[in-house]
């Protein structure tokens, strides 16, 4: 970054943008299959060559959090109410006690809050910090716990129950995988969608 600006105002983890930088849009060196690095899980038959397996183990650290402690809320834009929403109400939102879909519009069939914030292509920002602002108000619940996820986020909500009893929502804690804007200009980091935090 020092020496060469990078092609987006977004970046997303330092694993993945060194990868697009090795890559060089196709031009960089072509991948390698190590065998060792596995993605078995750990304790699997046949993982004795692996130097990585994967672990599913969650560490037990205290009360199991409940549903209504969870507020979901879930991102999405009118140009996605009929594709993705449908996926999403299918799967895992059959997990949450309490949730809401905000959007760029207000959509009775799904149903849908608008939030006053239209949607755009680069950042969402606005629409983020107007959920956040919802959430601490205390005007839609007093879930102690907010878990923000885009309207394309997959997610086991109980495994995340499971997880967040580790924590302390009495303390500030965010958790999810941060990406980061215009930081080669004095920009920020941020928690992407699906990234969850505290009240």
């Amino acid at each position: 970054m020092k020496y060469e600006p990078p092609k987006s105002d977004f970046t997303i983890d330092l694993k993945h943008e060194i990868a697009l930088y090795i890559w060089e849009e196709g031009r960089g060196p072509a991948l390698t299959a190590v065998h060792e690095f596995c993605s078995e899980l750990h304790g699997s038959p046949n993982t004795e060559h692996c130097a990585t397996t994967v672990n599913s183990y969650l560490s037990s650290c205290g009360t199991l959090v409940k549903r209504e402690d969870l507020f979901v809320a879930v991102k999405t834009c009118q140009k996605f109410h009929r594709e993705r929403v449908p996926v999403v109400k299918k799967t895992w939102v059959k997990d949450a006690a309490l949730l809401e879909f905000y959007s760029d519009i207000a959509d009775p069939a799904i149903p849908t809050t608008d939030l006053g914030v239209p949607n755009t292509e680069s950042g969402h920002c606005a629409k983020t910090f107007a959920i956040l602002r919802r959430f601490v108000s205390g005007e839609v619940t007093q879930a102690p716990w907010l878990l923000l996820v885009d309207d394309d986020t997959l997610i086991s909500l109980p495994r995340l129950r499971r997880h967040l009893r580790c924590y302390d929502p009495n303390e500030a804690v965010s958790i999810g995988e941060r990406y980061g804007y215009n930081l080669s200009k004095g920009g920020y980091s941020y928690i992407t969608g699906g990234g969850g935090g505290r009240k």
